[in-house]
């Protein structure tokens, strides 16, 4: 599930002007529509979504624009309005992974030709018995922090993953283990600062006060073949690096467990998530060592990638797509000196106290899931179209898969309406599939892997017609993966 990376693209002063291209976006013209505050704005948003795969023409139209921003909203989970509004530009402010959240079709497939990441990949030579042992070393330190430090927190983010990767309802045999090489040459995840141009055509930008400002950036473990650098971690030197920066005074600092954990995860070939808990959130997150969670989420990336298909993990990206995020105000986002803080909007997975007691996860999510909107196909013909649609263009199913399992998904969203009595979605302009989802299945990894068998029974023996009845999908059945969540997130135990 994966995205993967990095903002090495094309790096703007200014927003390019060719008045002889009627079609071309011209900041006078689209400012008012824009609802911007100043002509900067316009122009710090084309940039960033052009860093970002938001965008993919040097001369984007007005409409591309709109729709470029439209997205880059989605994907945050903030309010789609279209608009440069101040929500918008405080989220481009934030400091960020480099690589880039969405790609384009020809640049998954087309790595050769395009020197961008490559948006999910796996170590395929690495896997011996559904084991995944990787090892890493660092090659050049930053002055910031003394070695020993340094040596503990890396070997602390490796071991993050390591103790909190299963997802305990699926397949148990796959195991994830890391180590110390003894030297670069041996390593499988080469860890190094640098600054500025660096060897690898991917310009580091600067401390702190740019847009969207790139504290580091990881190459996929197939990144090239013949390359040296796949799955290599690059943090940049320019930013001012701690420790940990939940207990950071300095809103520019980077802290580095924080940041290599997120690392990590594209190294182990996992891309950009679009929910602002999970760890692979392209956003890094002030959150303090003790309570850094590899949420169900990222090991649903991981084991898609790695294990294969689950229904569990597909139900879970479709709630995903629906729920609605809230404030958290525990949890800060790391935000670049230049801009306002800006809290994040998601909902702790932790218990919080209530009355007196417990609220579980599973009770956060059914208060959640009281305030969605789904989709209903017994509102329209266009709804259940729509996820024909989605699914044969952004998972590539075969018409007569994607129509099969729009019924599925159909009976699933119903069955969710119908359980906890939820609005309905009216609009599905921006109701997509999971972009995780979206992007893994559509790798030629998984499909090389998968063959032709790609959606072949996520939801359950396809013969069990039971699955294309809303009645299937009630409270027992969703209280059944709220328990397979909550059972999962309780193995999330780490001693640092």
């Amino acid at each position: 599930m994966v995205v993967g990376w990095l903002s090495l693209f094309l790096y703007i002063d200014g927003v390019p002007v060719r008045q002889q291209d009627p079609n071309q976006l011209q900041l006078d013209q689209v400012q008012p529509f824009l609802n911007a505050k100043k002509d900067y704005d316009v122009e710090v948003a084309l940039k960033y979504l052009r860093e970002y795969g938001y965008l993919h023409k040097k001369h984007p139209t007005a409409k591309e624009f709109v729709y470029g921003l439209e997205k880059f909203q989605d994907f945050m989970g903030i309010p789609i309005t279209g608009i440069v509004d101040s929500q918008t530009i405080s989220k481009m402010h934030v400091s960020r992974c480099g690589n880039v959240d969405i790609f384009r079709k020809s640049e998954r497939v087309k790595v050769q030709r395009v020197k961008r990441f490559f948006p999910i990949s796996k170590w395929e030579n690495k896997v011996v018995d559904e084991n995944l042992h990787l090892t890493w070393f660092i090659s050049t330190y930053t002055e910031d922090m003394k070695k020993q430090d340094i040596k503990r927190i890396v070997a602390q983010s490796f071991r993050i993953w390591q103790t909190q990767y299963k997802l305990k309802p699926l397949a148990d045999g796959f195991v994830l283990s890391f180590a110390e090489a003894g030297d670069e040459k041996s390593a499988d995840i080469v860890i190094k600062w640098a600054e500025d141009d660096h060897g690898d055509d991917n310009k580091f930008d600067g401390p702190g006060n740019s847009v969207g400002n790139i504290l580091a950036h990881t190459f996929f473990p197939t990144y090239n073949i013949n390359s040296g650098i796949n799955g290599d971690i690059h943090l940049d030197d320019y930013e001012f690096w701690v420790p940990d920066t939940s207990k950071s005074r300095g809103k520019g600092d980077a802290g580095l467990l924080q940041v290599l954990t997120h690392e990590i995860g594209h190294s182990l070939g996992i891309g950009h998530s679009r929910n602002p808990k999970a760890i692979m959130f392209s956003s890094y997150v002030r959150v303090s060592y003790d309570n850094i969670k590899i949420t169900f989420d990222d090991k649903c990336a991981l084991y898609w990638t790695y294990v294969g298909e689950s229904s569990l993990c597909m139900q879970i990206w479709l709630l995903n797509d629906v729920q609605p995020f809230v404030t958290n105000p525990n949890v800060q986002e790391l935000v670049s000196t230049s801009s306002e803080n800006y809290v994040t909007n998601e909902l702790s997975e932790q218990s919080s106290e209530e009355e007196g007691g417990l609220v579980s996860m599973s009770q956060n999510y059914i208060k959640r899931l009281r305030n969605v909107k789904v989709p209903l196909c017994t509102m329209s013909k266009k709804v259940r179209h729509h996820f024909v649609h989605i699914l044969q263009k952004q998972l590539h199913m075969s018409h007569e898969k994607a129509v099969s399992y729009s019924r599925v998904i159909c009976a699933f969203y119903a069955g969710l309406h119908k359980t906890y009595k939820t609005d309905v979605i009216t609009n599905l302009d921006h109701f997509k599939v999971h972009y995780q989802l979206r992007d893994v299945i559509i790798s030629p990894t998984f499909q090389e892997s998968r063959g032709s068998n790609i959606g072949e029974d996520i939801f359950g023996d396809s013969g069990d017609s039971s699955i294309y009845s809303a009645d299937h999908y009630d409270s027992a059945y969703f209280d059944n993966i709220f328990k397979q969540i909550q059972d999962s997130e309780n193995d999330n135990t780490v001693t640092i």
